[in-house]
């Protein structure tokens, strides 16, 4: 005699690889960095509120690009690709600033250029605000790059809250009345530029090349149920 047991579920709810990307941390993060950045163009409380903003409304759509990017891998492929390139030429923009300025009067003379403040602002406003909030949320349910990116968030916007509180204001301050800098703050600010480099510009690049070259599996949703075949026992 044969008895067919029913057919039951071994993991009724497998949660998945996924961590939830909490709304609520956004506004928190996206109000403190606007803070930060209005040091550097002395505008705290605008800059406040522009991250106040920006927060709430990037929490409104962070789970429908969550979404978005789990469905199709070629719409997390192409920021982030994006991102590398840029990545990469703001270091070697950094390098080469900083190898050109064999001198403090050498930093000054390039501080001055009326390049010079365009390309970076032209470069990280986006970035901070668009593309790397961007990357992190598309990619989020890609177990394989989530953590390579927010540990390149983490090393970007570190090095960006140091630049906006020393080394923006003293490089504006200077490019705006070269008279007015001391030569040996001129080559400490260049010395500690060599380690920001290090600690934000190259390691914010490796990391996200590290995260492109790894794909890997999507996350399964966390309300997934597995139901496990029938048994049959004799």
């Amino acid at each position: 005699m044969t008895d067919r047991a029913p057919a039951t579920s071994s993991e009724p709810r497998r949660r998945g690889t996924g961590h939830r990307l909490s709304p609520l941390v956004i506004p928190l993060l996206s109000t403190a960095f606007g803070a930060v950045s209005g040091v550097t163009i002395d505008a705290i409380l605008p800059m406040t509120a522009f991250g106040l903003i920006w927060g709430i409304a990037a929490a409104a759509v962070a789970p429908r690009l969550t979404r978005w990017g789990e469905r199709a891998p070629g719409r997390a492929d192409l920021p982030l690709w994006l991102a590398v390139a840029l990545a990469f030429v703001v270091l070697g923009a950094g390098l080469l600033g900083n190898i050109l300025a064999t001198t403090p009067q050498a930093q000054l003379d390039l501080l001055q250029r009326d390049a010079f403040g365009p390309f970076f602002y032209a470069i990280h406003g986006p970035f901070e605000w668009a593309l790397m909030p961007l990357l992190v949320m598309v990619n989020w349910r890609r177990p394989g790059r989530r953590w390579p990116l927010v540990a390149a968030a983490v090393a970007f916007y570190a090095g960006r809250t140091a630049s906006a509180l020393y080394f923006a204001p003293h490089a504006l301050s200077w490019a705006g009345d070269p008279m007015s800098a001391d030569l040996d703050e001129v080559r400490r600010w260049t010395d500690l530029n060599w380690f920001r480099i290090v600690l934000q510009d190259t390691l914010t690049a490796v990391l996200l090349l590290l995260a492109a070259t790894r794909s890997g599996p999507r996350a399964l949703p966390v309300d997934h149920e597995v139901v496990a075949p029938a048994k049959a026992a004799n």
